[in-house]
């Protein structure tokens, strides 16, 4: 929150507070997720403001419902931005629908704060507004196979994902951990997003 210092309120930062914006799934089969992350952002906001704030200024959390679409997603992002005046993002849901959210970020000058997504798009150098919390997929497949393979000395594993850019990129993940070891998936499998359709 270094970059809180002297603004204006149409900035989302005024004297008496610092206006966070969330676009996330609070209605649709990921809802929990947005729910969840909507929660946690408000307790630790709540937390914070009985400790005085950011430089005694409150922060406040506004949210708006984006039901795990990507086109949603960027919508709500741009209405965030444009229509709420938010200082910053934070706690998107989803690779995908951060993949919209980041994209308006970066064109309006904005923060993309803690999305939780582990893509790798999202860790790109060049995206300078972007602040991860959570690890990237690579790393937590790696964690994945060391355990499977390396603690648990099974050899004969499958991958069965979502077929969007959250599953292929765990698929990819898996691929290259194995890759390390000497070993390639003995089969796959993938369900469409949203749906129960398989391949």
């Amino acid at each position: 929150l270094a970059l809180a210092g002297p603004r204006d309120a149409s900035n989302g930062v005024s004297d008496e507070r610092i206006l966070f914006g969330q676009s996330c799934a609070l209605t649709g089969h990921a809802a929990e997720l947005g729910e969840d992350m909507q929660a946690g952002l408000r307790a630790a906001f709540a937390t914070r403001n009985e400790l005085g704030g950011i430089h005694g200024r409150r922060l406040d959390l506004e949210t708006l419902d984006d039901r795990f679409n990507s086109e949603r997603s960027g919508a709500a992002t741009r209405a965030l931005i444009e229509q709420h005046r938010v200082f910053a993002l934070i706690g998107q849901v989803g690779t995908h629908t951060s993949r919209s959210a980041a994209r308006v970020c970066e064109s309006s000058g904005v923060p993309f704060l803690a999305p939780l997504s582990g893509a790798a798009f999202l860790r790109r150098p060049d995206l300078a507004r972007i602040v991860n919390l959570r690890a990237d997929f690579d790393q937590e497949m790696e964690r994945l196979v060391q355990y499977l393979v390396d603690s648990q000395g099974y050899t004969n594993i499958a991958c069965f994902y979502e077929n969007d850019g959250h599953g292929k990129a765990g698929l990819a993940g898996v691929e290259r951990a194995l890759k390390q070891r000497g070993l390639q998936l003995s089969g796959v499998g993938f369900v469409r997003r949203n749906t129960t359709a398989k391949a």
